[in-house]
């Protein structure tokens, strides 16, 4: 009886896919503004500005206008509000893994100013992705 001879398999090579290069703190923090600015406000019955305060790698003071007519990076005004937080609290809440009145109530937020004006602020946020991310399940 004859054997008969088998081919080894044959080995496929397949090429991953190439990913971007994870974004610092720093940039990402610039995207989530620049979305900001982009996607615009939803249902803004007046202007209000906020400075953020973040503190971290990536951090820094910036100041947002977000009026019936658009969403701004501003330089030169008052704020109506500051809100002060860490970068990775910040990215947390932006990418939807934190909630953002959790973070007021757990004081990992601190907000300095009129609070009417900064839950009117939240609520802008919120109801219409204004910084032009997915939030996982709210």
């Amino acid at each position: 009886m004859e054997q008969e001879e088998t081919e080894a398999p044959k080995e496929v090579i397949v090429a991953a896919p190439v990913s971007a290069p994870a974004l610092t703190p720093a940039q990402r923090v610039e995207q989530i503004f620049e979305a900001f600015a982009r996607t615009g406000p939803t249902g803004a019955e007046r202007s209000v500005v906020c400075n953020f305060v973040l503190d971290g790698d990536g951090g820094g003071s910036f100041l947002v206008k977000v009026a019936p007519d658009g969403v701004t990076r501003e330089s030169d005004i008052d704020a109506d509000i500051t809100a002060t937080l860490s970068v990775e609290d910040f990215l947390r809440i932006a990418d939807g893994t934190f909630d953002g009145e959790l973070a007021v109530k757990s004081e990992r937020i601190v907000i300095d100013g009129d609070l009417d004006t900064a839950i009117a602020f939240v609520g802008l946020i919120n109801e219409g992705d204004v910084l032009g991310i997915s939030h996982g399940s709210r």
